[in-house]
């Protein structure tokens, strides 16, 4: 397949600030957006009826037990991540052709995520038949 206009779709997210949250298009959409920009593959486009794949890009909060055991302390404790995800689906078919995901180092480097997840299959695509 060799899309060239993609429609950039945000599922649930988790926030990336307290309060009155910006996050949606500062941290998930707008850098997407200007990676694929740069890229200069893809088109993206407002409408999804005009775009032949869509990214659809969403976060989740994973929750994990971790132990600990300094002399003093026994016990685990919960930690929670924070993961953001795009799916690259086929709009014509609704068929995922990628995926790719990363994890936040803090609420801040959410914006990085979305950037890196691209670049991922940027450099995929090159080395290989490209996906879109």
């Amino acid at each position: 397949m060799q899309a060239k206009t993609v429609y950039i779709e945000l599922g649930e997210y988790i926030p990336t600030q307290k309060d009155n949250d910006h996050g949606e298009k500062a941290s998930y959409v707008g850098p997407c957006c200007e990676t694929l920009t740069k890229w200069g593959r893809l088109k993206v486009v407002s409408d999804p009826k005009e775009a032949e794949v869509i990214f659809h890009i969403s976060s989740q909060a994973l929750a994990s037990p971790q132990r600990i055991g300094p002399t003093q302390v026994r016990g685990s404790v919960t930690v929670t991540n924070v993961i953001t995800t795009i799916d690259v689906i086929e709009t014509s078919t609704g068929k995922k052709l990628w995926s790719g995901n990363g994890l936040w180092v803090w609420a801040f480097s959410a914006k990085w995520i979305p950037r890196n997840i691209v670049n991922s299959l940027r450099k995929e695509s090159k080395r290989r038949r490209p996906l879109v």
